[in-house]
Formats: structure tokens, sequence, C-alpha cells
């Protein structure tokens, strides 16, 4: 059998992430098997072994299909001279959570991570899957305290825990809205947030 081009391998990866997406969605996560999906496509589990070593994998390649675009920019943006690396941050979340308040398929895939992390054979490995979105933040904000512009009072890991509270936080709020929620305006709700998170983590004189 003909070895499979780049290009045709990276087709049937692509091919096998729509699959999961759509069973992930219709089934949920935990419901869904890898032959399954394997079998939506017309292949067998071994095809899916050969791009993803197990659910968390496909659920991760989900994620970063989603929004990976999106993080290189930022650190691009972040790592550009003379750059302000907060409100670059501020900037992205702002941008990322805004985006989750609409129907996309950024949402939907974060509402499926979020089920996953329910899952306690996928949670772990979602878990080790996070470090190097988490390294990034802490890469950024330790180049803000560097310049002098993260706040006098606030360390390089509490600023980074603040973060991910918010962003813990707000993950909950719109994946899993309370009906008390019901009616309140997100967008203006997310921009207090990040604004309030700003102010907290921005050191005095650069406000």
């Amino acid at each position: 059998m003909a070895r499979k081009t780049k290009a045709e391998a990276e087709k049937t990866r692509q091919l096998l992430l729509d699959a999961a997406l759509k069973l992930f969605s219709e089934n949920g996560v935990a419901k869904t098997t890898l032959a399954q999906i394997a079998s939506a496509c017309g292949m067998t589990r071994g095809a899916i072994y050969w791009h993803f070593e197990d659910k968390a994998a496909m659920l991760h390649a989900l994620f970063e299909r989603s929004i990976s675009p999106e993080m290189e920019r930022l650190w691009r943006s972040i790592t550009d001279e003379g750059a302000d690396p907060l409100e670059c941050l501020l900037k992205a979340s702002r941008s990322f959570w805004h985006e989750l308040t609409r129907e996309s398929n950024m949402r939907q895939v974060m509402m499926l991570y979020r089920q996953a992390e329910m899952v306690p054979e996928l949670s772990e490995s979602l878990d080790e899957l996070h470090c190097q979105e988490d390294s990034h933040m802490q890469q950024a904000l330790q180049m803000a305290h560097d310049q002098g512009k993260l706040h006098p009072g606030m360390s390089v890991s509490t600023a980074f825990l603040l973060f991910n509270a918010m962003h813990d936080g707000l993950t909950r709020l719109i994946c899993s809205p309370r009906q008390c929620m019901q009616g309140v305006d997100l967008d203006a709700l997310l921009d207090e947030l990040i604004d309030g998170v700003g102010r907290a983590v921005r050191a005095p004189e650069a406000q």
C-alpha cells in the first residue's frame, strides 16, 4: 500500500476531528467511543491511533484548532518590540470571551471541553495538555513584571492565579449559565470584569 502524503494524512486528521466534534456534541464526550468516530469516517480505530493517543488528545486538538491561530497572534503581539504584554493579554482575554458568548465553533468546543473535564479518565490528561497555554500566560506576566507594568504588590504567580480564576469563572458562567443570569448583558459584564482585573494587576503609574 502506498504511503500517505503529508497532505493526505492531514486531511484524514481533520476528517476525524470533524466527526469527533459532531459525535461529541450529539452523544456527549463520555458516551462517544473512538470506534464510533472511526466508523463515521469509514475508517478503523487504527486510523485514530495513528493521529491521536486517546479521546483527550482529540479534544485538545479540537481546542487547538479553534484557538491556535488566535494564540499565535497573541504570542507574536506580546513578543513584538515595545509591546505591552499585559495589555496584549487583557485584549486577548476580552476577544476570546466575547467570542464565547456567540454561537460559534469555539463555544461548542469549550462546552465539550468543560464536559470532558468532569470525566475522571479524561480530566488528568486534559490538565496536562493545558501546560503550554499556562506557560504562555506566565511568560507574558513575567515580561510585564520585568517591564515594571505589573502592580508592585502583586507577584507573577498571584497575577497568574487571578487570570486563571477569572477564566475558570467565565467558563462556568458562559458554558453552564445559572437561571439568575437570564437577561444579564454578558458583553457588558465581561468588559467590567476584565477591566477590573486589569486595574488589579497593572502598576498604578501604568494605568
